[in-house]
């Protein structure tokens, strides 16, 4: 729910999160998301990288190689109402910093206007 900050899994902004994010330790490269319907994505930390990025080897002074710093955030999954960080039967997953605020951002109006939805009923 919104106010812990986790954003169900199964809401359409969850599943554009999963479908863009990489688990970690993932050893039988599971696809099937199918079973986390009851599920949260809970944030968990966030990490600045610097990578390099250029041509062959490091003598070419000025052709194309940069510098630059990718942004990461670090999450879990975890079963629904569980408020530890250590949740159990879940995974960790990393995503671009600005795709996961752009998916919290979008789930925080979707739940505002569900909540105004169920006033107007």
């Amino acid at each position: 729910n919104n106010a812990n900050g986790s954003i169900r899994a199964n809401s359409p902004s969850g599943q554009k999160l999963m479908s863009n994010s990489r688990r970690l330790n993932n050893n039988n490269n599971e696809d099937d998301i199918s079973w986390m319907a009851n599920y949260e994505i809970k944030f968990d930390s966030c990490h600045a990288m610097t990578q390099f990025a250029g041509g062959e080897g490091n003598n070419n002074k000025n052709e194309g190689s940069s510098v630059y710093t990718q942004r990461v955030v670090k999450y879990r999954l975890c079963p629904s109402g569980s408020c530890s960080s250590n949740c159990n039967g879940g995974g960790e997953y990393v995503v671009d910093m600005m795709e996961f605020v752009r998916s919290y951002s979008e789930y925080v109006q979707e739940k505002k206007e569900q909540a105004c939805e169920n006033v107007a009923e």
